[in-house]
């Protein structure tokens, strides 16, 4: 039996007044804040109103994350413990932990694909890619 433990702190970044959006009306209203999000050094500083910027919503992410390991290593150290997150919480982990360092957008993956990751010495050392998408295609050829 798996214990599933949901956690919100977990949960992708909060994109306030652009939540729902498409990104062809993100940009008619706020053209400023979405032009910002892909220039190296500025990406996602400022958020969008209501919503949070890059730097709140990687600290929480993080946070929560550390406070989790330290949970569960004191249970049980050796336990293997999968952690299902959204894109953009897998990019905050990798970019503040990842081992080797990465940056923000290149610890992003395909949709339904994600990393094998060890958490050793508060670092999580990336051991692979895995796609669950492709686990699936395989499925439906046969």
């Amino acid at each position: 039996c798996i214990a599933v433990i949901s956690d919100e702190r977990l949960l992708e970044g909060n994109f306030g007044a652009a939540e729902g959006l498409s990104k062809e009306e993100v940009k008619r209203r706020w053209p400023e804040i979405i032009d910002s999000w892909y220039k190296p050094g500025l990406a996602m500083a400022q958020g969008f109103p209501g919503g949070e910027s890059k730097a709140v919503f990687c600290s929480r992410v993080c946070s929560a994350f550390l406070k989790l390991t330290q949970r569960w290593q004191q249970k049980e150290p050796q336990a293997v413990y999968p952690v299902v997150a959204h894109g953009g919480t897998q990019m905050a982990l990798l970019e503040q932990f990842g081992e080797p360092k990465r940056s923000y957008y290149e610890g992003q993956t395909q949709a339904g694909d994600g990393w094998k990751l060890v958490w050793e010495n508060e670092r999580l050392w990336i051991k692979g890619q895995l796609s669950f998408r492709r686990q699936q295609e395989k499925r439906g050829k046969r």
